[in-house]
């Protein structure tokens, strides 16, 4: 499954994965499916950004965003990662 209206994923692995009624979204980074690169304009627009193509997946696998039960933000400044 794999739509896109979400980036292309980078490495040999799937956007989202079905296993009976759950569903795992892979990793998600600013990117701009349209334009193909990150969005720029900031840590607000990157998050709308990244929310906008965790939903695209969702869609097309049949799901919304108020049927998450658990997702893991990563922050990144200056190399460091944080999760929050």
């Amino acid at each position: 499954m794999q739509t896109k209206n979400a980036p292309e994923t980078v490495a040999p692995y799937s956007q989202v994965l079905k296993v009976d009624k759950f569903l795992f979204v892979s990793g998600q980074v600013a990117i701009d499916p349209k334009e193909g690169r990150i969005v720029a304009n900031g840590i607000r627009a990157q998050t709308a950004m990244v929310m906008e193509n965790i939903k695209a997946i969702l869609d097309v696998a049949g799901y919304s965003l108020s049927e998450d039960v658990q997702s893991n933000v990563y922050l990144s400044s200056n190399g460091f990662v944080q999760r929050i």
